[in-house]
């Protein structure tokens, strides 16, 4: 029985540890991350098979935006969209080039991060926010997500729902 008990530990710990060195693998490779926010809960998607799937999804939700949205982004909302929301962001290591497709003249950008909300009411349709290395204060310290970077998918239900049908067989996530 004591055998068993330290067998059980030795193993719970192994997986702790596993788990923990993959959580930080994203950071220590200087990748691309990945991360779902689960009302609050921060999940590094990075060390699941499905996390290219979910980024090309997102990622294509984004080229695809068909109209801008004149909101004013605050750190407050981020936060909201963060703490209180099913949301994914990504963060780029460095600038990722993309062109809007969407709007009647191609606009491209360079993007550092996204993130697109799963619930309320900035998912129907979804509001995908971004930051790009020009977002910065007055005196130069960089802003996560710029004061209007915000544009909308009025055709992403169907990608929406995909990423949500991953996120749920997956990771049981509710939504």
């Amino acid at each position: 029985m004591v055998i068993l008990t330290g067998i059980v530990n030795i193993y719970c710990v192994q997986k702790k540890n596993t788990f923990s060195k993959k959580e930080n693998e994203a950071i220590n490779k200087n990748e691309t991350t990945i991360i779902l926010w689960d009302q609050g809960k921060k999940i590094l998607l990075n060390q699941y098979s499905f996390v290219k799937e979910i980024q090309e999804k997102c990622e294509k939700i984004f080229e695809n935006a068909d109209s801008a949205y004149k909101l004013v982004v605050r750190e407050s909302l981020i936060k909201k969209l963060r703490g209180k929301e099913v949301s994914i962001e990504i963060i780029y290591n460095s600038p990722k080039i993309f062109q809007l497709r969407g709007f009647p003249k191609k606009i491209q950008l360079q993007i550092l991060r996204l993130l697109i909300p799963l619930t309320g009411r900035f998912s129907h349709p979804v509001t995908i926010f971004y930051g790009t290395p020009e977002d910065k204060l007055p005196d130069g310290t960089p802003l996560e997500y710029g004061e209007f970077n915000d544009v909308i998918n009025t055709h992403a239900k169907e990608d929406i729902n995909y990423i949500k049908e991953i996120l749920k067989t997956n990771l049981n996530i509710k939504f």
